[in-house]
């Protein structure tokens, strides 16, 4: 089961907010801290996914995003 972009979105905006990045400039900010495009940022503002598994591990450590719930909406509980 996966979440809605919508809610992925939702999720990622909140992470951001979490680590520091604020509305003004955030896009950029984010793209060059992890060395991607302005796009790929974009994208996943929209709730896309990274499109490799680095990628994803790479945005989740950055973030502290619990990789489960960006992907399926279930926390991981194990820890």
């Amino acid at each position: 089961m996966e979440i809605s972009k919508e809610q992925r979105a939702l999720y990622f905006e909140r992470k951001c907010r979490e680590s520091g990045y604020r509305d003004w400039g955030k896009t950029q900010n984010l793209a060059r801290d992890l060395g991607v495009s302005h796009g790929q940022v974009s994208n996943w503002q929209s709730g896309a996914l990274p499109r490799g598994h680095d990628e994803i591990w790479r945005v989740a450590e950055h973030l502290s995003i619990d990789i489960m719930e960006w992907i399926y909406g279930v926390e991981n509980k194990s820890d």
